[in-house]
């Protein structure tokens, strides 16, 4: 997935590679090559047995409202 955005490293408006799994995700510039990682934090661990098919790690719960940069429409975690 792309997503064009103003990089931290060179400051130049260009997409911005993002993967992710259930452990992390990445954030490259496809200008520069900078990368950012997010790696979530817990403060509950899953009860055993609730893990991806693919990787033994916790779901993600998305818990915080999330404001769209393009519209400015806030929405709740369940839509």
């Amino acid at each position: 997935m792309c997503y064009p955005t103003t990089c931290y490293n060179c400051g130049k408006m260009v997409d911005q590679e993002i993967t992710a799994s259930s452990s992390r995700s990445e954030v490259v510039c496809s200008n520069c090559g900078a990368t950012r990682i997010f790696v979530p934090r817990f403060e509950e661990p899953a009860a055993p047995g609730e893990f991806t098919p693919v990787e033994c790690y916790d779901i993600w719960d998305l818990l915080a409202d999330a404001t769209c940069k393009n519209c400015h429409v806030t929405v709740p975690p369940t839509v």
